[in-house]
């Protein structure tokens, strides 16, 4: 994605998030990781229409949900509905900004809301599931989700990834942003 490309990501993006929410560091936010991961943004620049501030407002609310993966240097996009994350509530408020390898890196609390967010998008980082997500993100610790927690949360708002620049097209009441590192 080149400088331009970018500048219109920018200027049809920001908008969504200044119609329903005033919070300046959202919108930065935002502005940085689309900065620092230029060529993670899974869809065509140029496919974001303008919309307008009516037509916003009137639009249901959604979180933007932002799994940065260190890893393997990618990030997913999810344009969640707020009401379909209700039952995630308290999870994504533990991991909104948490930055984490491990289960040491997490404060108590966060690393069972990351691993189940993490089900509930559907593995966003390498597509695990089963016996291979629990292998990898159950690891004995005593701050962590039971298997039938996982299972039970598994894939769950992975239907509302960002495939194209149309599923950006949401009023964006919140941005969550979690960042797997090495």
């Amino acid at each position: 994605m080149d400088t331009r490309e970018l500048r219109e990501l920018f200027r049809n993006t920001l908008p969504r998030f200044t119609a329903a929410n005033s919070d300046v560091d959202r919108r930065r936010a935002l502005v940085e990781i689309l900065s620092d991961h230029p060529s993670a943004v899974p869809f065509d620049p140029r496919g974001l229409a303008r919309i307008d501030f009516p037509a916003l407002a009137a639009m249901g609310p959604h979180l933007l949900i932002v799994w940065i993966s260190d890893r393997n240097r990618a990030i997913s996009w999810f344009a969640v509905p707020e009401d379909a994350a209700t039952a995630l509530a308290a999870e994504l408020e533990q991991v909104d900004g948490l930055c984490f390898a491990e289960p040491d890196d997490c404060y108590q609390g966060q690393w069972r809301a990351a691993v189940l967010v993490a089900a509930a998008l559907g593995s966003p980082e390498d597509g695990l599931a089963g016996t291979a997500f629990n292998d990898r993100y159950l690891t004995g610790e005593e701050d962590e989700p039971k298997a039938s927690e996982v299972a039970a949360v598994y894939g769950t708002l992975a239907r509302y990834a960002v495939k194209r620049a149309a599923d950006l097209d949401q009023r964006f009441v919140r941005m969550v942003r979690v960042n797997r590192a090495m």
